[in-house]
């Protein structure tokens, strides 16, 4: 996490002044800013299709912000993200700075902004002008929302009398129920929001906007200051027994030589072509292969559409005694139709005839070799 210097300063890219705003803990938040309006702010990075993945982009796509106005009753306990807009407890806006391509309208909520980059702070500048007394800048993980608003929206910090981090917030609050836990590192969003019993469509992947991670940082702030146990627990972290699959849309990849990998190549019995399987879904296929470390094969989308088949795929294993269990397992056995061929490729290849009568001519004296 980015708060952690050795010199104690602030990073090159957050302001002195509000660094050293900063409410370190929940008990600080709750001793002094009992009246101050919450400002949430979360940023979406929009994003690009390459090689059939999509990639974020520097460039922002919206800005969502959730204002949370003091109120004896704000501070308990929620049943869905939109529950903080749809009661009124929170005024929400979303700055829309580039088109999105879809419009999923059951999980947007609020005002919609249009806006160029170029006039992004004076907008943001405008909603916060429209709330008196001190402001505080909220948010879960505020690393890049610090960075871009320092970089394009400096202008806006004037407006603020304080900043927390939820995330710290959360982290702490696990630490002092299980602080041998707390140690692996700081919880994501996702994590937090299932461990407090949530899991409502609204911050999933489909139809995501900046809104629903605003609204998530005041959901939190508000379960962790009215329930002193809330997340005494933490749930797992997703696949956390899972090693991960490096997954890659070409033939031909590497790996660490000195990680002794073994190779696998599949293809058809026929050399005809192979399911139109992304790594994705090879990945997924073979995934109770606990050694599998890396798929590859040749993989292009375009506009939704596969551009052929593959003939190949190639795929890495821990060891060479998984990699030989693989083989005898998948070889000749028969996938969509198609039966398949797997051998181990980092294996010596065996002569080809040519090179058989090579040999056999050189052992018998008939070739002469300069």
């Amino acid at each position: 996490m980015l708060y952690k210097s050795k010199t104690g300063a602030p990073p090159k890219f957050i302001d002195e002044d509000l660094w050293n705003s900063r409410i370190p803990s929940l008990k600080d938040f709750q001793e002094s800013n009992s009246r101050s309006v919450l400002v949430a702010l979360d940023i979406e990075n929009s994003s690009r299709t390459i090689n059939g993945r999509k990639k974020p982009c520097a460039d922002v796509n919206e800005v969502g912000i959730a204002v949370l106005l003091p109120n004896n009753e704000r501070f308990r306990s929620y049943e869905c993200v939109h529950q903080l807009h749809h009661e009124g407890w929170a005024d929400t806006y979303t700055i829309q700075i580039l088109e999105r391509r879809k419009i999923y309208r059951q999980t947007l909520v609020g005002q919609i902004i249009k806006s160029e980059p170029k006039d992004v702070a004076s907008t943001i500048e405008s909603i916060l002008s429209k709330y008196e007394g001190p402001l505080v800048l909220v948010g879960f993980d505020l690393h890049q929302e610090f960075k871009w608003i320092t970089e394009k929206c400096s202008t806006i910090l004037s407006y603020f009398a304080a900043w927390l981090d939820v995330q710290d917030f959360a982290w702490q609050r696990h630490h002092e129920f299980a602080p041998m836990t707390a140690t692996h590192g700081k919880p994501g969003l996702t994590r937090v929001l299932k461990s407090m019993g949530l899991n409502d469509r609204h911050w999933t992947k489909k139809g995501h906007y900046a809104i629903n991670d605003a609204l998530s940082s005041l959901l939190v702030l508000s379960g962790l200051a009215s329930n002193p146990t809330l997340l005494s627990v933490m749930c797992p972290k997703p696949n956390a027994d899972r090693q991960f699959v490096r997954r890659f849309p070409y033939l031909q990849f590497k790996l660490p030589k000195n990680h002794g990998f073994s190779m696998v190549r599949i293809g058809s019995i026929n050399g005809g072509k192979l399911p139109p399987w992304s790594p994705d879904r090879v990945s997924g296929h073979f995934s109770a292969y606990a050694d599998l470390r890396a798929v590859g094969l040749n993989w292009r989308k375009a506009n939704g559409e596969i551009l052929g088949a593959a003939r190949f795929w190639q795929l890495a294993f821990r060891n060479i005694e998984s990699a030989e269990k693989f083989v005898a397992d998948v070889n000749a056995s028969t996938l969509d139709g198609i039966k398949l061929s797997v051998v181990r490729t980092d294996l010596p290849q065996p002569p080809t005839r040519r090179e058989v009568t090579l040999i056999e001519s050189s052992s018998s004296g008939e070739l002469e070799v300069s």
